[in-house]
């Protein structure tokens, strides 16, 4: 695949004058910059991209794109953001990957040709050869980037989430309410958390966590059906809305009731955990995406898109609710 450095040597031109061209080519001859357009078009070098960046106003339209479909709380928050751009005038374009690089570059293409201002996502590391590659496209592209939950990128913005804090939170509350043999289930951005509240009470955990390494859901399912029986926990902590359910059906499957056999907390708020009493650790979905839409909002009125990830890094905490599905067995 080309770069924008093939263009600039076909082209007869530095470097940077192929990147001011792509941001517009403000006082630029019009020769070099119709030189520049015909070495892009030989080349196939990025056309969508090389659209988005050469359009000289922006378009009051932002995008998104999420890894993970079917998850409450992703699913909440581009309901939430779409609803706060569309009462300023703002279309959203949503796209999902999957957790293939691939795809999600497929995705920011599309919405560049759909003349995107700004793009929302979840950072997936590319092979590290197309990595640098990668991170010219964008950073030529004219693109305001906002990495979703993970700041794994240089260069970019970021809003986050304090995983550890959110874990953290739930496991003292277990521990609180006198569970020592807690198993946590799944989640490496979170585990920390889990084990530190351990340490603070000066305690050791008696039960490991439970990761969840492979994506086939019947796998997943047989090692926490597995681990409940095997380790016999008082309590159990998933680490998202998705793993929660299904350990709850699994319960109920082994005819433990909760909270009179066994306490359950999870990650994230839903519709589900609400009907059920369940106690989560939620997050603040209204908050999360209100700093999403103030970010396009802002690139959208001329603000320079932002080139250090510690000056518009964001960092949401999650929180504790409180509900029926953990008994106090600290008496």
């Amino acid at each position: 695949m080309a770069t924008s450095k093939d263009v600039a040597k076909l082209a007869g031109v530095s470097h940077t004058t192929v990147s001011r061209a792509f941001k517009g080519g403000e006082r630029m001859r019009k020769e070099t910059y119709d030189r520049i357009l015909q070495a892009a078009g030989e080349l196939h070098y990025s056309p969508n991209l090389l659209a988005a960046g050469l359009r000289s106003q922006k378009s009051s339209t932002a995008g998104i794109v999420i890894s993970h479909s079917g998850v409450a709380f992703f699913m909440n928050l581009v309901q939430e953001l779409e609803n706060q751009l569309q009462r300023q005038g703002f279309r959203l374009l949503i796209s999902f990957d999957s957790g293939d690089p691939e795809k999600q570059q497929n995705a920011f293409q599309a919405m560049s040709s759909a003349r995107a201002d700004s793009i929302a996502f979840m950072p997936i590391a590319p092979p590290p050869k197309k990595k640098t590659e990668m991170l010219e496209q964008m950073k030529a592209s004219g693109i305001q980037y906002i990495q979703l939950f993970n700041d794994a990128l240089d260069g970019f913005g970021s809003v986050l989430i304090d995983d550890v804090g959110g874990a953290l939170a739930g496991t003292r509350h277990l521990l609180d309410k006198g569970h020592r043999r807690i198993l946590m289930i799944g989640g490496y951005n979170r585990i920390e958390g889990f084990y530190k509240a351990y340490e603070e009470k000066k305690l050791s955990a008696p039960i490991p966590h439970l990761p969840l390494l492979d994506d086939d859901l019947k796998i997943c399912r047989n090692n926490i059906r597995q681990a409940i029986i095997e380790r016999k926990p008082t309590a159990v902590f998933c680490i998202s809305d998705q793993i929660g359910a299904i350990t709850y059906g699994i319960l109920s499957e082994l005819k433990y009731h909760v909270p009179d056999d066994i306490s359950f907390l999870a990650f994230d708020d839903s519709f589900w955990s609400e009907s059920l009493s369940i106690s989560v650790i939620g997050q603040p979905i209204a908050e999360i995406a209100g700093n999403i839409a103030g970010k396009i909002f802002s690139y959208s009125r001329g603000a320079d898109a932002p080139r250090s990830p510690a000056s518009s890094r964001t960092v949401f905490t999650p929180f504790l609710i409180e509900r029926n599905s953990i008994r106090d067995i600290s008496q």
